[in-house]
């Protein structure tokens, strides 16, 4: 998969992400590019692959992935901005 050059993708941090789009940092570019794929039926793939090859990423699904639905709903919180609240919501 071209998108994820996976050496860049698997150190970045992803955490807070959308609160900082007018960066032009490398967790904001790969953050936009995946965006692109939202709507697109294989998002869950991107997805997929983004949070098996980011160490950040897979820890914290490791930790408290089970909390989710699923990866894409645990990714959009955890980029969110607002990642403890929404976690907590789901908790209750």
């Amino acid at each position: 998969m071209k998108l994820f050059q996976m050496p860049k993708i698997k150190s970045l941090d992803f955490k807070d992400v959308k609160l900082n789009l007018s960066t032009n940092d490398l967790p904001t570019y790969y953050f936009q590019k995946i965006d692109n794929y939202k709507y697109k039926p294989y998002n869950t793939k991107v997805v997929d692959v983004l949070i098996e090859n980011n160490k950040g990423l897979t820890k914290e699904w490791t930790k408290k992935g089970e909390v989710f639905s699923n990866k894409v709903e645990f990714y959009e919180a955890f980029t969110s901005g607002e990642y403890k609240k929404k976690l907590k919501e789901i908790k209750k």
